[in-house]
Parts: C-alpha cells; structure tokens; sequence
C-alpha cells in the first residue's frame, strides 16, 4: 500500500510566520477581532446572552473568531 502524499496537522502543528503570520494579526486587531464593538446583532445576540436574534450571524462570526483567539493564546 502506497503511503498518502499529505497528512494531516493539528492546530498546534501549524505555526504561521511571515506575510501570513501578519496578515492574522491584522484580522485579529481589525474588524475580525472585534465586530462586537460595532454590530448589535452581535454583541446583543441570545448566542452570547443578549434579546437579539441574529442566529445565523454569530456562529459564522465564532468561526472565525475562535481560531484567530486561539493563535494568539498560544504566543
């Protein structure tokens, strides 16, 4: 049996640098890192706590968040 070309990395196998690594760390810092500072349907989402709806607005938003805040808890 012939062994796979590519394997699969965990989220800690993964360590960004360069271009790429300051390309998150801008999302981090910008819009991405902080759309609850200026979209209601965030901040005020029942996702979260809140009497918002917007339930198909902050797991998307969570999607994204989530793993920009684990890159940045690991450094």
């Amino acid at each position: 049996m012939r062994k796979p070309e590519f394997s699969f990395l965990t989220a800690k196998e993964i360590k960004p640098e360069g271009w790429l690594r300051r390309q998150l760390e801008i999302q981090a810092e910008g819009l991405s890192g902080h759309p609850d500072l200026i979209w209601p349907d965030i901040r005020d989402s029942k996702w979260i706590g809140g009497d918002k709806d917007g339930w198909e607005r902050v797991p998307y938003w969570l999607d994204g968040f989530i793993p920009l805040a684990c890159r940045s808890r690991r450094e």
